[in-house]
């Protein structure tokens, strides 16, 4: 095959047979070998849909060219000269082992995670509970040389990234790809723009939380978003139906660890803690059969997961092909955010002290964590590998106004 679709635009490839008179429409024997090599390369083409670019929805026609010698007929198929590249043929191999690396997944990620830094400043990461299988991480908000906490820059913040999050990520390549073509970057501003327009201005919107959770699964965790769910709304005043976000790894054993996400932002930090452990658990938990609370978000990751890559997202998708063996290799992980109010930030007229807010997040972490333990023990869930990020806030109501206000929905 590697042969077949060389590097060269002007690729050649010769069907060389010995038959006299073969251009000859009488021959029997040559109109055969003819029909043959026209199928074989039909289904050559079929087989291979992705490697004509992305400029062209279809293979370029092949020309058929007979041509007798000396008794020696040559039957070529030429590629069209402008046609670009094919790229990494060697790729189907992914798709015979439906195999793909941790590199690979690491690849699709999105943003600087050193940008989350200027808005979330790091409390303690990967706080282990004795009996689970949890690390807990803590952020609070970061404060500026004047002492003051920037919720609405936070809020600005999620909205740059809004695309990335609400937008599948062949759409943005396709957009990136005319933008490039076309020296310009109205495509990927139609796409932020579509993006903004998907989320809700319901007042007691929780998509602030669920834009958390994403920055924070793929920035500070490094788990991809895997499942792009915004697009398949249909009323901007609905929320989607089932989990808040599906991230993914792979292990050095073929493994997938799929992470279920959930995200919940409360007043109270045990009320926080507690409902959105409950919404979680059902989705790690339950066995999967077709009335499983997971089986509408598997049967979309099966059509509608998104890695970027075809070949990658073909391999990634037979691990959700339940007559594949893959779908036994599926290990069902949960990552889960919670952001509440706190009391340890300064009022708007005295200058914060950072130090001073993180040593107070680490004495009320002590009571987050124990609250953790009791609701995962409570929900069956002690055996079940879960990231937990616990995010507090001054104030979720003005977290919700400053996230409204950014996203143009107030």
């Amino acid at each position: 095959m590697g042969s077949l679709f060389g590097a060269n635009r002007s690729t050649r490839i010769f069907f060389t047979k010995s038959y006299k008179s073969f251009h000859r429409p009488s021959n029997e024997c040559s109109l055969a070998v003819l029909s043959k090599v026209r199928k074989a390369f039909a289904m050559i083409c079929s087989s291979v849909p992705t490697f004509f670019g992305n400029r062209r929805r279809h293979p370029p026609r092949p020309i058929f060219q007979s041509n007798s010698k000396g008794g020696d007929s040559v039957i070529r198929l030429l590629s069209h000269r402008n046609e670009p590249t094919i790229p990494k043929i060697m790729g189907l191999e992914k798709l015979k082992v439906a195999g793909f690396t941790s590199e690979e997944l690491d690849a699709i990620l999105s943003g600087d995670p050193e940008e989350l830094g200027v808005h979330l400043h790091l409390v303690e990461r990967d706080i282990e509970i004795e009996g689970h299988r949890v690390t807990v991480h803590c952020h609070c908000l970061a404060t500026d040389a004047n002492g003051k906490v920037k919720v609405k820059r936070l809020a600005e913040f999620m909205r740059s990234a809004a695309a990335d999050y609400a937008i599948p990520r062949k759409r943005i390549e396709e957009a990136k790809e005319r933008d490039a073509r076309f020296r310009s970057t109205s495509a990927i501003s139609k796409l932020h723009h579509e993006a903004r327009g998907v989320f809700t201005d319901l007042a007691t919107t929780g998509e602030g939380g669920e834009m958390l959770l994403f920055l924070l699964a793929e920035r500070f965790l490094g788990l991809p978003h895997v499942l792009c769910k915004m697009d398949l709304k249909t009323d901007t005043r609905m929320h989607y139906h089932g989990t808040d976000g599906v991230y993914a790894a792979v292990t050095g054993d073929g493994r997938l660890k799929l992470y279920w996400g959930e995200s919940k932002v409360y007043d109270v930090p045990a009320d926080a803690i507690r409902d959105c452990l409950k919404s979680l658990a059902p989705f790690i938990i339950e066995e999967d059969n077709e009335n499983s609370s997971r089986e509408r978000d598997l049967l979309l990751l099966s059509d509608k997961a998104d890695l970027g890559d075809p070949l990658l997202s073909a391999a990634f998708k037979r691990y959700f092909d339940t007559t594949s063996p893959l779908s036994n290799c599926i290990e069902h992980c949960g990552v889960a955010l919670v952001a509440f109010n706190a009391d340890f930030y300064p009022s708007s007229e005295v200058k914060g002290v950072l130090e001073d807010m993180v040593s107070a997040a680490k004495v009320g972490l002590e009571n987050w964590k124990a609250a953790v333990g009791r609701r995962l023990t409570a929900e069956k869930l002690e055996h079940f590998e879960i990231h937990f990020l616990c995010i507090p806030l001054p104030s979720v109501e003005k977290f919700r106004e400053a996230f409204l206000q950014a996203m143009g929905q107030s």
